[in-house]
């Protein structure tokens, strides 16, 4: 019995700091948890690359929301995009825009009087800056009737934003997903 218990106590003597039994164990577990944290890193950059996008804000068109050189993350994917939300978007020649969504498929648009219509009905636009004006040299005329899977997209201030009043409607693949916040 006396023996045993000699022998375990040479085997807690072996794992004293500074042991090399004791340096290999330590040095196991460090990149054990450094493997681990690189997989979960790893892990959140392909969840990122695939679901969450970034964009830059680049100029004043969505001022006040959005100031230019604020940095916006978007959640990617091909939904219905609901009148006011805010989105990015590819254009043609690969710029960028980050746009607000104020009508969908089926609507029909109109500006009149510095208002903006929508079927009909002038849109309450609490986030808008200036006055909506169409665009006399736009590719847009009014009232402008949306097709399947396109959208009207307008930037909050309305004075400095070239957007679907210039260029016409969006088709939904140029949308590249819901703005979700900003940095």
């Amino acid at each position: 019995m006396n023996g045993g218990y000699m022998d375990l106590h040479r085997g807690a003597e072996s794992r004293r700091p500074g042991d090399k039994f004791g340096k290999a164990e330590a040095r196991n577990r460090l990149l054990v948890t450094l493997g681990g944290t690189a997989v979960l890193l790893i892990l959140l950059g392909v969840v990122l690359l695939l679901f969450v996008g970034i964009s830059r804000v680049d100029g004043s068109s969505m001022y006040p929301t959005y100031n230019s050189g604020d940095i916006v993350w978007f959640r990617r994917g091909g939904e219905d995009f609901a009148r006011g939300t805010v989105v990015s978007l590819n254009m043609p020649g690969g710029d960028r825009y980050i746009k607000r969504v104020v009508a969908v498929p089926g609507d029909t648009v109109d500006i009149k009087d510095g208002r903006l219509f929508v079927n009909g009905r002038a849109v309450r636009e609490p986030y808008a800056n200036g006055v909506t004006e169409a665009d006399p040299e736009g590719f847009v005329t009014y009232p402008c009737k949306l097709s399947k899977n396109k959208y009207f997209v307008l930037g909050d201030n309305r004075r400095k934003s070239v957007d679907s009043r210039s260029f016409g409607p969006v088709a939904s693949a140029q949308i590249q997903g819901r703005i979700l916040g900003q940095h």
